[in-house]
């Protein structure tokens, strides 16, 4: 008998060992009970927690171990469903039905959020757990090999975001919903906290973000899952740049608090000397508290902490800054009230800036408090918001002082309404329009050393947009259409700079804000053959922006620091076709995407390239992940002051970029490995910004830990 049982034990051993290593294709489609095929829908296969998500028409498609049994279907505001995988049939539609009294916190066992749009043509998503799946461990790396962003890199090193030209000081930052850049403009990191410390990295392009009517906007949505969570990323390449970052979560089903930490190093070269460097330093330490019922109530705190500082061998400019953030809110929802948030935020910085002009001592204190409430109808959402601030400016320029106090608050109105899809006839899908008002003072101190011009600003600021769709068997067609008006605000530190290096530009001191007219217009085909499981999907776009009293960032060489200018009107217009082809979907992905920009001036515009041609190709197996990307940047107009306090007009020339990626995922139990290996600039077109390189050929090596 004994012998009998360690046989039996040894042959499951075998059975279990061969079935752990073997997968089966698992697909079908999911729609609404009201006949209409959903977006992001979770799929997960049980037990090995497998997850893939539905595309804009349903489909989904994975592989799962052989030895799962269950599949369980979900989506915001549904009723969850468990199917049974050993009976399940491919190609099967699978129907959710709609929650009527729903129990927000209970439906999707997390934390309440509200309502972001991710169905406009204006927003780009990023799940970041989907991401890492790809080999795509850092934010940075999501960007690089997204066809919509193009992510630029300044003398000095840092990175910022591009946009259908839309620089990064133009874009509102949100973490979690609260506006987190509101002592200065555009952030010091593409990442406030860890790259593995947010679930959902969201672009508006089009200014469409519920909170406020602006040129764009950016939403972190942290990780407030309440699950128990480790993740650690290493980051190395061959150009002296580091990074490290890690991020963990305890979770007691009601109570959670989470912790993230990131390091970052890099060096930006000189062409004639390998001793001429720029060194950068990055440290950002992030912790947040949050407790909930579970029904309808949450209670977070979360605190930031970052410092950064910069040093320049060649022309021995320095500078450090730390930043420190408090942000705590209170989220209710009911059935009768809708979504109600309250929050506050404290945030300080304090730093200094030895410069070739002179050198500033920075000391800035912002407190700010918000409401927000979300209540939906039907097919209509309605979002009204309100935020206030009080900044406190305290600087000195060499050994004088200047002291200066805004006072701001912004009103924002929201309506985004949704139609009911027909399936051969043109119909409106939706309609959004966003109203803020915001009005802004500054006012000087009469002990201030240095004199500076107090200001009163009140503007208006709207987007309307709505989304046409035929869709018929396999084909669907869409139009979207926005337009709008945006005032921005100049910062506080700019209106500061803006005062003291007046004399430079030879106008006048005060720095007025920038007003934005805008219009875009997009025609979409996708086609879906789903018996041979492959679609394609042509993109055209034409947008127009209108600028008055632009505001345009001048950087000084080799330093972080920039000098506003308005440099008076400036259309800047483009047009773009988008052409994506997955012959076998989720395994085979060629996309290419050309860009033609114009404008009635470029040199009043920073790095807009007069055209951009982008070719990929994704290619997805049991084996490894393969990315290959061809980046063509035509000619771009850059202005900076040099050593010598001369403002330098400098055209960059077309340059060519070809980036290889490879990556692997291995997952075991509870444990999921991702590991990338990239080479860019292959073919080392390099460009120079005086004398700067800050594009060179590089290979790197990415992994990523998580235990969950």
């Amino acid at each position: 008998m004994l012998r009998l049982i360690i046989y039996s034990v040894a042959v499951l051993f075998f059975i279990s060992s061969q079935l752990s290593g073997k997968t089966k294709p698992i697909n079908g489609r999911v729609k609404s009970d009201s006949d209409i095929y959903l977006l992001n829908v979770r799929i997960e296969s049980l037990p090995s927690k497998t997850t893939t998500k539905s595309d804009e028409n349903g489909s989904f498609f994975f592989e799962i171990p052989i030895k799962d049994r269950i599949l369980v279907i979900s989506l915001d505001g549904f009723h969850p469903m468990k199917l049974n995988v050993i009976p399940y049939k491919n190609d099967t539609v699978v129907e959710l039905v709609k929650i009527i009294e729903v129990n927000y916190l209970d439906s999707i066992n997390t934390s309440i959020g509200f309502i972001l749009s991710r169905d406009g043509d204006n927003i780009i998503s990023y799940d970041m757990d989907d991401m890492l799946q790809r080999g795509l461990n850092r934010l940075e790396s999501v960007i690089h090999w997204d066809n919509s962003v193009m992510v630029e890199k300044k003398m000095n090193g840092e990175k910022m975001f591009m946009i259908n030209g839309l620089p990064s000081d133009e874009i509102s930052v949100f973490f979690g919903g609260v506006k987190i850049n509101n002592i200065e403009g555009p952030i010091n990191t593409l990442v406030p906290i860890s790259n593995r410390g947010f679930s959902e990295f969201i672009i508006s392009t089009g200014g469409y973000s519920k909170f406020s009517a602006s040129s764009g906007s950016i939403h972190y949505l942290p990780i407030m899952n309440y699950e128990n969570k480790l993740s650690i990323n290493g980051y190395r390449s061959t150009d002296d740049n580091s990074e490290l970052d890690g991020f963990g979560a305890i979770s007691l089903k009601k109570v959670m608090i989470n912790g993230a930490i990131k390091d970052r190093e890099h060096v930006v070269h000189y062409a004639d000397s390998l001793n001429s460097i720029i060194s950068r330093f990055e440290s950002n330490y992030f912790s947040s508290f949050a407790i909930t019922n579970r029904k309808n109530l949450e209670v977070s705190v979360s605190g930031f902490q970052s410092t950064s500082g910069q040093y320049n061998f060649s022309n021995q400019d320095s500078l450090e800054n730390r930043r420190n953030s408090v942000l705590a809110k209170v989220d209710q929802w009911s059935s009768l009230t809708g979504r109600i948030r309250i929050n506050g935020l404290y945030q300080d910085r304090l730093g200094f800036n030895n410069n070739q002009l002179d050198v500033l001592n920075i000391d800035d204190i912002c407190r700010s408090l918000g409401f927000t409430a979300e209540k939906d109808f039907d097919n209509h959402v309605i979002t009204f918001s309100t935020n206030s601030k009080i900044i406190e400016s305290k600087w000195s320029k060499d050994s004088n002082s200047l002291q200066i106090d805004r006072q701001n608050s912004i009103v924002t109105w929201s309506l985004e309404s949704f139609f009911s899809q027909h399936d051969t006839e043109v119909f409106f899908k939706n309609f959004k329009a966003v109203f803020s008002k915001e009005r802004t003072t500054d006012v000087k101190d009469p002990n201030s050393e240095i004199d500076i011009i107090s200001n009163y600003w009140d503007d208006n600021s709207f987007q309307l947009s709505t989304k046409l769709e035929a869709q018929k068997e396999n084909k669907k067609n869409t139009v979207y259409f926005s337009f709008g008006k945006s005032n921005r605000t100049p910062y506080l530190q700019d209106v500061i700079k803006g005062s003291l290096y007046h004399s430079l530009f030879m106008d006048e001191r005060k720095l007025l804000p920038e007003e934005k007219s805008s219009f875009e217009l997009v025609y979409q085909t996708d086609v879906n053959f789903k018996r041979y499981r492959w679609k394609y999907k042509i993109r055209g776009k034409f947008f127009n922006d209108i600028y008055r009293n632009k505001i345009k960032q001048i950087p000084l060489i080799g330093n972080a620091m920039s000098i506003p200018q308005n440099v008076g009107k400036v259309n800047k217009s483009g047009l773009g076709i988008h052409i994506e082809l997955q012959p076998y979907i989720e395994r085979f992905r060629f996309s290419s995407t050309v860009s033609y920009f114009n404008s009635s001036n470029f040199t009043k515009l920073q790095l807009i390239p007069h055209k951009i041609i982008k070719n990929q190709i994704f290619i997805h197996n049991k084996y490894f992940d393969f990315n290959l990307s061809a980046i063509s940047h035509g000619n771009r107009n850059f202005t900076y002051l040099d050593s010598s306090n001369m403002f330098i007009e400098e055209e960059l020339q077309q340059n060519v970029n070809y980036c290889l990626q490879i990556s692997k995922s291995i997952k075991y139990k509870m444990i999921n490995i991702v590991v990338s290996l990239t080479g860019e600039n292959l073919g080392n077109d390099i460009i120079l910004m005086n004398n700067i390189i800050t594009n060179e050929k590089k290979y790197s090596i990415d992994i990523s830990t998580t235990v969950q």
